[in-house]
């Protein structure tokens, strides 16, 4: 009976290199991360790009924990081979293989600020990381784990830095004020990572202005966009919203962001915002007019007479949906009377029928 005999260790590793590159998405490695490292692993390496002289170190045991740990170098660096390459080489494309968060990125308020020679614009190491060492969202050293993503868009969206110098942003005091909302309370005091982040609102690379209809911040896509955590809203704001009437008829009632400042969100929209207190502080003085001819009638609201009324429960913002939180004062931008029908649609109609007759 013949002997079966034991493979060598260089063939055992051979067939655990050949096995590894069979499984299915994982790309298979071969030697060129053993042979970059020769000089790439030494400590002080320098290189150039765009002139200037850049650090092109690698930490091997980093780069092996990383996310591309497993990734052939050549995979990315498609303009080197294996026994070398010369002086400066060029940006490595991300989309090569993650195509989809390229294209989104590219059609960006970043990514278009990018393209357009603007220094002060994100690419994907900015917040993903540098390339050698990019962790895994789940990993909570990661930058882009929930509980880091506040403080990774804080490093350009806040007070003094580059970005808020040189554009006008459309807020301040951004994180300060997320740390204190119902989200950030939530993030930071309760530990819970389901909570709202900047990402979750404004996505995480196909970021754009709000006025840009695709926005998932446009006043179109606002509740659509509150309701992927909060999907009982229409349940929950009882008749204001009347069923689907922020998609019919969303001009005749507020979204989400008019009562519930985007980067104050509180529990109770009465504590800021266009809480009903908050009205009242001017409008419940009984002196307060429209306008100084006494002619204008009194814009006075009796706080007694209003919380015993049927209407006592209900939030001026509900009624009175052209108020806007971003204004010193949320009601200088009414100008249309206060349309019942938003909760009184069969009364309306009712009316409006009986008169035509």
């Amino acid at each position: 009976m013949k002997r079966l005999l034991s493979p060598s260790p260089l063939a055992r590793a051979a067939l655990a290199a050949l096995a590894l590159a069979l499984l299915p998405g994982v790309p298979a490695r071969a030697d060129t991360a053993d042979d970059c490292m020769g000089c790439h692993g030494e400590a002080g390496m320098t290189g150039t790009r765009d002139g200037k002289q850049i650090d092109v170190t690698v930490d091997r045991k980093k780069q092996m924990a990383s996310v591309h740990g497993r990734v052939d170098c050549l995979r990315c660096h498609t303009d080197a081979k294996a026994d070398g390459h010369e002086p400066g080489l060029k940006r490595v494309d991300c989309g090569a293989c993650h195509e989809r968060e390229v294209k989104d990125y590219r059609a960006s308020a970043h990514g278009k600020a990018a393209a357009g020679g603007d220094a002060t614009a994100p690419r994907c190491s900015d917040c993903h990381g540098q390339g050698h060492q990019i962790l895994a969202v789940r990993d909570p050293r990661s930058p882009v784990t929930p509980v880091n993503v506040p403080a990774t868009c804080g490093r350009c969206h806040h007070e003094g830095t580059a970005v808020s110098v040189q554009h006008q942003l459309a807020e301040d005091r951004i994180l300060e004020n997320y740390s204190e909302s119902i989200h950030g309370e939530g993030l930071y005091k309760k530990g819970l990572t389901v909570t709202a982040v900047c990402s979750s609102c404004h996505l995480g690379h196909l970021i754009l202005p709000m006025g840009d209809p695709r926005a998932s911040i446009h006043r179109s896509n606002v509740s659509a966009t509150c309701q992927r955590c909060h999907q009982r809203i229409e349940q929950v704001h009882r008749k204001v919203i009347n069923g689907k009437l922020w998609e019919d008829e969303p001009n005749k009632v507020p979204i989400c962001t008019d009562c519930h400042s985007p980067h104050k969100v509180r529990n109770d929209a009465s504590g800021q915002g266009m809480g009903t207190k908050d009205c009242l502080a001017c409008h419940g003085k009984p002196e307060l007019k429209e306008s100084k001819d006494p002619k204008q009638a009194r814009i006075y609201v009796d706080p007694v007479d209003y919380q015993a009324s049927t209407h006592g429960k209900t939030a001026c913002a509900q009624c009175h949906v052209e108020v806007r939180v971003s204004k010193v004062r949320p009601c200088e931008t009414i100008k249309a009377k206060v349309d019942c029908s938003s909760c009184h649609a069969a009364s309306c109609a009712a009316k409006s029928s009986g008169a035509r007759r």
